[in-house]
């Protein structure tokens, strides 16, 4: 609900902020693929970017 009543320029910003966080979540995971050649760790490692945005 309190999502229902914020002001537009608030839900732009969020919006703005959660997609460069899932970017350099994804930055990340790939970066941890690229140096170990693992890609099971790089895998593990991208859904930090959702818990960071809970």
């Amino acid at each position: 609900e309190s999502k229902l009543f914020m002001s537009t320029k608030d839900t732009l910003v969020r919006a703005f902020m959660a997609g460069a966080i899932l970017g350099l979540a994804a930055f990340f995971a790939i970066s941890v693929i690229t140096f170990t050649g693992n890609l099971l760790i790089g895998s593990l490692l991208f859904p930090v970017g959702f818990i960071m945005l809970y």
